[in-house]
């Protein structure tokens, strides 16, 4: 008996599997369909996980001295207090984190997105851009959003996934078909951990505010993070009760919906488009970085086949018939799904079988201890600490942040005046911004100063004072000269729907004498 194997895909598949799995059990073919992925699916995700990537790193290559290296707010030595404690690595950190070579790490990081945009021996480039996307991340935790751990969680398991098994440059140079559907443990894995997003969050918003019909209220009323359009819509408050509620309904039922043993893929279609248009009104109404953008992307593998073949129809003829020239996404070996069924795969397709249910034990563990991050112990905790495939999605959840905020950094100059130098050195005023989203430089700089008002952060807060001085009196002299300085969070309460605003909160994260950091230099 004759087997075939694809270059491109990698997967072993036998023709007599192949033939049962056409007329066989029902139980069986309706597993392959839950979960197999169209190696299509999978180039549009590998397509758009290049392109995050590409526009992160441009994003963060305007703060490279100030995050991330011994010149900027975290010197290496504070890494160890983060959660991955000992555990934490970083390449970024060596040599002391030179701006030369963080720049270098980071052209390192854009070419090997690059290769994976136009599909360029796609595993290795998927490998680097994930190892250099945990390196980066551990050189500083404190700028880390939502979308980061995403996009690390989806990029291990995409290591594992055909991604240039079509429109690719790998796909160009091989010689044989590849198998149009992907199913193994880590096609599972995959699935598996976006509907686990969508799932526990749910779980995790069990709160008055979700169930009651204010949470997005809330939300909206955080002027760090609301677009104008957002804002907009806070005057409409019995429509976002309703949108509270439906999110809250949807986001709990979608897991099943997306697995659904019947209608499988019409369900499977109607949900991808709900959670995608979800995705868009978060966009349109908040500043969210680009969380939407990332699992928009994450959940194109979801699609199924009976989509791209519609896709490729409404292209036309004469557009596919080019694209396929020039890609060679076609012809395909078989709709059969590729698999492992060698006993040499079965390591590789239980791997992902095992990290999924880890992921889940994951989840579980923090839903029924929810102000503890590492539900496990006893070294259990070691493969998410090394790996960095830790999650926990609960955005505004259990309920949104009650209170907004913005900075004012009041430092006394040599000759007694008072500045501040957050805003370049201005007359110091408490006043609230009329845009708080507009006072930082960057999203990541929401996401810091978020992260230093945190109480379980406050041994972060030194390292920046010392920035702030040290940075401040390079480029000023005389008078000019900074001898102490506050870091202000002022605090603004969000008033519960129809009551009046509270007064604000003055709160001094640090206070520090400049002198002490020329001491320590």
């Amino acid at each position: 008996m004759r087997t075939s194997r694809s270059r491109a895909s990698c997967f072993y598949t036998s023709p007599r599997i192949a033939y049962n799995l056409r007329i066989g059990m029902p139980f069986t073919r309706k597993l392959m369909e839950l979960f197999s992925i169209d190696i299509r699916a999978l180039a549009a995700v590998r397509i758009g996980l290049a392109i995050i990537l590409l526009q992160d790193l441009a994003r963060r290559a305007y703060d490279i001295t100030i995050f991330y290296g011994e010149a900027g707010v975290l010197p290496s030595e504070y890494t160890k207090y983060f959660w991955t404690g000992e555990w934490t690595w970083s390449v970024h950190l060596l040599f002391g984190g030179s701006e030369t070579w963080v720049s270098a790490l980071f052209i390192v990081h854009a070419l090997a997105a690059f290769a994976l945009l136009i599909g360029f021996r796609t595993r290795l480039s998927t490998v680097v851009s994930w190892f250099l996307l945990v390196s980066l991340h551990n050189a500083n935790q404190l700028i880390l959003q939502g979308e980061d751990v995403l996009l690390r969680a989806v990029l291990l398991v995409s290591i594992f996934l055909p991604l240039g098994a079509a429109y690719s440059w790998d796909r160009l140079r091989s010689r044989q078909p590849p198998s149009l559907l992907v199913f193994n443990g880590w096609s599972m894995a995959y699935l598996l951990q976006m509907g686990f997003l969508y799932f526990f969050v749910s779980l995790y918003k069990h709160s008055e505010e979700w169930t009651s019909g204010s949470a997005i209220y809330y939300a909206l009323s955080l002027d760090q993070y609301a677009t104008d359009f957002g804002r907009t819509l806070l005057q409409y408050e019995s429509s976002l009760a309703l949108f509270t509620i439906v999110i809250f309904v949807f986001q709990s039922i979608v897991l099943f919906l997306l697995f659904s043993p019947v209608w499988t893929v019409p369900l499977r279609i109607v949900s991808v488009a709900g959670l995608i248009a979800m995705h868009i009104g978060f966009a349109l109404s908040m500043h969210l970085a680009m969380f939407s953008f990332v699992s928009i992307v994450a959940l194109l593998a979801f699609l199924p086949s009976p989509f791209w073949d519609a896709l490729e129809r409404a292209l036309g003829r004469v557009s596919m018939h080019f694209l396929r020239l020039a890609v060679r996404v076609g012809p395909v070996a078989s709709r059969v799904p590729a698999m492992f069924f060698a006993p040499r795969y079965a390591v590789f397709t239980l791997l992902g079988v095992f990290y999924i249910g880890y992921v889940f034990l994951w989840h579980v563990g923090n839903v029924y201890a929810p102000g503890q991050y590492v539900p496990f112990s006893g070294g259990f905790e070691l493969p998410a600490k090394i790996l960095r495939f830790d999650q926990r999605w609960n955005l505004f959840a259990p309920y949104p942040y009650r209170h907004d905020g913005w900075i004012v950094i009041p430092a006394k100059q040599a000759d007694g005046s008072i500045v501040d130098i957050y805003r370049d050195g201005s007359a110091v005023t408490y006043e609230r911004p009329d845009n708080i989203f507009e006072t930082y430089p960057r999203p990541r700089w929401r996401r810091y100063f978020l992260s230093l008002w945190q109480d379980y952060n406050a041994r972060f807060r030194e390292p920046y004072a010392q920035y702030l001085c040290r940075e401040w009196n390079a480029t000023h002299v005389g008078d000019e000269r900074i001898a102490s300085l506050e870091v202000v969070y002022m605090v603004e309460w969000t008033p519960a729907p129809g009551t009046a605003q509270e007064p604000y909160e003055r709160r001094t994260l640090i206070s520090w004498d400049c002198a002490t950091s020329e001491s320590a230099r």
